[in-house]
This record gives structure tokens, C-alpha cells and sequence, in this order.
């Protein structure tokens, strides 16, 4: 059952519906995007700076002013208000509209509501949406960005320690990871060979100046693969020091 308050920030939605509609926004879904496309970037900003100052609101403020000031002005000028809290139970709630007033009073001068990202530094519906979130009870359940696409996700608990927005993304980027590894030991395990292979090509007495590249291939177990194009690459790369040419021996 969604957590709720006497108080409700987007037009009445408890904050388990108001967490819902910020990861909306962040994730670029189609049916908020639509309605405030210019806010979705600012606001993903915003929650970056969030993620920056560890969770920490405080730190935030400290971190970044200019957003701050931002928030006091933003909040400042759209107050919430107080309605009956029916029906529910007896009481009041505060409910903290979307910025109407604001875009109205646009319209009224004749601008048209998408001209309002053009006219502020800061997208007011960015801001009335982070404020939402920062008051928001169940805001430490937002995950992500996830490490592999990108995308936002709701925690089940605070403390829970979900890293990916699904468990297909887990079990691919773990899968790489391990493919990786793999393919790092398989590598150390070739130049450890060709390191040896090229102490005997050193210290071997020889009157020809054949390819060492040639020579260290052919030299080393079949079962893996080192070919010249390695070679040359681990050279390349600074893995491989490539041996000085011997003179010929006078016969």
C-alpha cells in the first residue's frame, strides 16, 4: 500500500503516484514527455546533482546555489494550498499545484506555454517536480541511472541495495564482466608464453635472421592461438619488448 500525508504535491497524488511520475520524466516515457518535454533533461540534471551530493540535501544546497535559489523563488511564487480532505477522512491537506498560474498569466501577455524554458535559466516545471520529489517521503527508492542503459527505477525499500533497473541488464553486464575477465587472463596467459618463448629465441645460437614473429607462432602450444598480428599488436601496446637483430656469426 502506497505511503501517504497530509500533504499532496502534484494535484493530489499520494507519493508513491508522485514518485511514479518523476521516473516517468527521467526515463523519457512518452505520456509525460509530451506535456513538458523541455523539463525532462533539466530535471534528470537535477537529480544528477541529487546523486552527486550523496542523497544529501544539505550538501546539495551547499553545492549548488544558483538551483537553490532557484527552489526558494519557484516555491515562493507558486504556494501550496490548503483544501478539505475529503473523501478520505476529516481535515485538511495541502496541495501544491502544477505551475497553472504561472503559464496563464504567460498566455495573457500573449506567450504561449513552451516559450517558458526559453524565458527562465531554470525550467520552473523542473523545478516544481524536483521540489515534489525532494518532499517526497519515498524518495530514497529511486534507482539508477542503471550502469548499463541508463534508466531510472524504483527501489522496493530505501536500503535496498538494487544496482540495475532489471535483471536481464544484471545478468548481461555481469556476463560481460565475466567474458572480459576471461578474455584479460587468456591474454596475461599468451604473454607469459611468448615472454618465455622469446628468452629462447634470445639465447638461441642462430646464423639466419628470421621473423621472430614467425618463429615465437610456431613455437608456442597449439591450443592457444598467438599469431604475428598479436605480435605486432602487443608490441604496439607496449606488453612486448621486440628483440634486437643478432649478427651473423663469421663462420
Amino acid at each position: 500500500m502506497a505511503t501517504r500525508r497530509k500533504s499532496r504535491w502534484l494535484d493530489g497524488l499520494n507519493p508513491q503516484e508522485e514518485l511514479e511520475i518523476v521516473l516517468g520524466y527521467l526515463n523519457g516515457d512518452v505520456k509525460y514527455v509530451t506535456a513538458w518535454r523541455h523539463a525532462a533533461s533539466q530535471l534528470k540534471q537535477f537529480i544528477e546533482q541529487w546523486n552527486g551530493s550523496k542523497r544529501n540535501t544539505g550538501l546539495l544546497v551547499r553545492d549548488n546555489p544558483e538551483l537553490w535559489e532557484g527552489i526558494q523563488e519557484h516555491y515562493k511564487r507558486n504556494p501550496p494550498h490548503l483544501f478539505p480532505n475529503y473523501p478520505d477522512e476529516d481535515g485538511l491537506v495541502l496541495v501544491w499545484r502544477f505551475p497553472a498560474v504561472v503559464t496563464r498569466s504567460l498566455r495573457s501577455e500573449g506567450q504561449d506555454m513552451v516559450s517558458l524554458s526559453e524565458m527562465l535559466p531554470i525550467s520552473p516545471e523542473a523545478l516544481h517536480l524536483f521540489i515534489s520529489f525532494l518532499l517526497n517521503p519515498l524518495r530514497h527508492r529511486l534507482g539508477g541511472p542503471c550502469p548499463r542503459c541508463g534508466r531510472y527505477f524504483l527501489r522496493r525499500t530505501n536500503r535496498n541495495p538494487k544496482v540495475y533497473c532489471s535483471r536481464d541488464c544484471g545478468l548481461k553486464t555481469t556476463a560481460k564482466i565475466a567474458m572480459k575477465a576471461k578474455r584479460d587472463e587468456e591474454r596475461r596467459q599468451k604473454l607469459q608464453i611468448v615472454q618465455q618463448a622469446l628468452e629462447e629465441w634470445t639465447n638461441k645460437k642462430r646464423t639466419d635472421d628470421s621473423d621472430w614473429k614467425i618463429w615465437v607462432s610456431r613455437r608456442v602450444s597449439p591450443e592457444l592461438v598467438i599469431t604475428p598480428k598479436f605480435l605486432t599488436h602487443a608490441v604496439k601496446r607496449g606488453e612486448v619488448k621486440e628483440p634486437g637483430r643478432k649478427k651473423q656469426r663469421e663462420r
